[in-house]
């Protein structure tokens, strides 16, 4: 039986109906989501987290985040860069550059040199991941319908996502999710 996970390393485009297909209320459900969360934090963005831009320290407002253009070194526009995923539809690591060079030409993305086209590859591929984060979040919003010790699992998790290298927006927003879960959680004293 193919995991979550893999269906959305597979076909990520397919990440929004997949995941509106679990219920949170079910237990089976919300540990596939927990696995997915998981799984795509661990394996594409946090492998990615070098290429990350470094928040000015000056603004409030700053966050970490996958530049693509600055990746590159050349300006690439979102919906040039969604094309590739015609030709890439997985997640996965960079193609060797024999591959990837002639593709990103194709659609007008000339990246100076091998390291950064694979630079590149590798935070679109991370980029491509976030968009499923968001969705599982949902999944796991509001405490485990077992609560207890399954409620505290999820609740580590998030907190350990929250504290790993991602970009900074994720990372807010996991970290809210896991503080509120924990306050639900805890009894009133």
């Amino acid at each position: 039986m193919t995991t979550l996970l893999e269906q959305l390393i597979r076909t990520p485009a397919r990440a929004t109906e997949l995941i509106r297909a679990l219920d949170p209320q079910n237990a089976n459900h919300r540990r596939a989501a927990l696995d997915a969360l998981e799984g795509l934090v661990d394996g594409y963005i946090i492998p990615a987290a070098p290429l990350l831009t470094v928040p000015e320290p000056d603004d409030v407002d700053s966050v970490s985040r996958f530049d693509l253009s600055e990746i590159a070194g050349v300006e690439v526009m979102d919906l040039v860069a969604g094309l590739l995923a015609d030709d890439f539809p997985d997640l996965r690591s960079p193609p060797p550059d024999v591959e990837l060079k002639p593709k990103l030409d194709y659609y007008g993305i000339h990246i100076p040199t091998p390291e950064r086209r694979a630079a590149y590859f590798r935070a679109w591929t991370a980029g491509r991941a976030l968009s499923g984060v968001v969705h599982l979040l949902k999944v796991l919003d509001g405490g485990h319908p077992a609560g207890g010790a399954d409620d505290q699992r999820e609740i580590d998790v998030l907190r350990r996502l929250a504290a790993a290298p991602i970009p900074g927006l994720w990372q807010g927003v996991i970290e809210s999710q896991a503080a509120r879960r924990a306050r639900a959680a805890s009894p009133l004293i």
